[in-house]
């Protein structure tokens, strides 16, 4: 790589780490004490996870799964996965120091984490982009996510819930899976092994920070599955041991977590908590891709039916037992289903553009993210235009994903943060 090209990345890189930091910066959520130098945060979910430090703090590992202030005075099971507090513990411990200097700075240090991982978001997006399609894609993706508000909402400082860092490594998995596909790692099963396990790694993290995350690695299975169609046709090589290595690797970092969780023994299929319902799943992965480490080409035409068909009698199977992963998705679309009237009442999402637009700043930052948005959308508007069923382009049918993110974080969902920093290739065709 030539000194003008590291520079240009460089200069790139820089620009979208400082338009991210001061997104996240201006649109702060602290609140200022009165006369004095300091602030506090007020955010309920990040006050929960700043208990969780002080009780490792002075507690010290592994990180509780039981408080006894949840369903006072019984006590109950903490309903969120370690890893966030430990990855969060480990990067401030060195400067907590002791009582009583420790309880403040880890409030403000634990509220400070989630910008720092917005910042590195809007890096690894831009990464993503311009590895792929050159240094206009990676400017493109790296301020469409720096000014998006589902992702300010949960990276400014003044926050301290986990959504920040789920969203970075959410990143990070995309990131791998489409370097990945980018440069054919189904051919090689060396490069399969690598990249699988990277992303199995990645995977375990993050279900074992935030459960929900399962759809991220369910969205990968449906990629695999359609490369399992292609392999009935012409050799992959690298897909058995991309597939294996990616659900082995990702249990086996998520095993601690498993072990400590005491879902486990209370609720054993459970989906919205970590149970043995995940553990069977990245089992059944896994088992999946097995049989293709030894069949012939002869016979790979009927291996995706005969998936289609076990898995579609092992679902039959397990919905009509009183246990097992059936009972489990029972419960938990039971559990959707259902209505909380108290929860009802709470506003998730913390952020919205009119609360933003009421500061100068504020307006600024809108009129730039419609700006990004808009010509995100109009790149993506003219791709599926140009679409064809006969068309020779894989990566252009993804063109509407970035339509409906954007629909999705337009809107105000609540799950906006979750979309933020999906940079799909098609992005940057017509641009770069």
């Amino acid at each position: 790589m030539s000194l003008a090209k590291v520079a240009r990345s460089a200069l790139i890189a820089l620009a979208v780490a400082l338009v991210s930091l001061s997104a996240r910066w201006k649109l702060d959520a602290r609140l200022w004490i009165p006369g004095e130098e300091r602030w506090v945060t007020t955010d309920p979910d990040g006050l929960y996870h700043l208990r969780r430090l002080e009780r490792v703090a002075s507690e010290g590992l592994p990180v509780a799964a039981h408080d006894p202030l949840f369903s006072y005075p019984a006590g109950s099971a903490i309903p969120w996965p370690p890893y966030y507090t430990r990855v969060a513990w480990g990067l401030i411990r060195t400067c907590a120091g002791a009582e009583p200097v420790r309880k403040d700075f880890l409030e403000r240090a634990s509220a400070s984490l989630a910008c720092g991982f917005g910042v590195l978001t809007s890096l690894v997006a831009a990464l993503s982009a311009g590895l792929l399609l050159g240094p206009w894609a990676a400017l493109l993706a790296g301020l469409g996510h720096a000014f998006c508000f589902g992702s300010i909402a949960y990276s400014r400082i003044g926050i301290g819930d986990h959504h920040a860092f789920v969203s970075l490594v959410s990143a990070l998995l995309a990131c791998t899976v489409s370097g990945a596909w980018a440069r054919a790692a189904w051919q090689r099963p060396r490069a399969g092994i690598a990249c699988g396990s990277l992303a199995g790694m990645l995977a375990g993290v993050l279900l074992g920070s935030w459960v929900a995350a399962l759809v991220d690695v369910v969205l990968i299975e449906v990629v695999l599955g359609l490369l399992l169609c292609l392999h009935a046709r012409r050799p992959l090589p690298g897909l058995a041991s991309f597939g294996l290595s990616l659900h082995l690797v990702a249990l086996l970092v998520l095993s601690p977590a498993l072990a400590a969780s005491p879902w486990r023994t209370s609720h054993p299929w459970i989906v919205v908590n970590l149970s043995w319902f995940h553990a069977t799943h990245l089992l059944l992965g896994a088992a999946v891709f097995v049989p293709l480490l030894w069949l012939r080409a002869a016979k790979l035409r009927r291996y995706p039916w005969i998936v289609v068909g076990v898995l579609a009698l092992l679902a039959l199977v397990s919905a009509g037992l009183p246990f097992g992963p059936g009972a489990g998705l029972r419960e938990g679309f039971a559990w959707m289903s259902r209505e909380n009237r108290f929860m009802a009442t709470i506003a998730e999402r913390p952020l919205s553009r009119r609360t933003a637009a009421r500061t100068a700043c504020g307006k600024s930052i809108v009129l730039r993210q419609w700006a990004i948005r808009c010509a995100i959308t109009s790149v993506s508007v003219s791709e599926v235009k140009s679409l064809t069923p006969n068309s020779s382009r894989s990566s252009s049918w993804f063109s509407t994903i970035p339509l409906c993110t954007s629909a999705i974080e337009c809107v105000g969902s609540k799950w906006g943060w979750a979309f933020a920093s999906v940079t799909p290739p098609c992005v940057a065709q017509r641009v770069c």
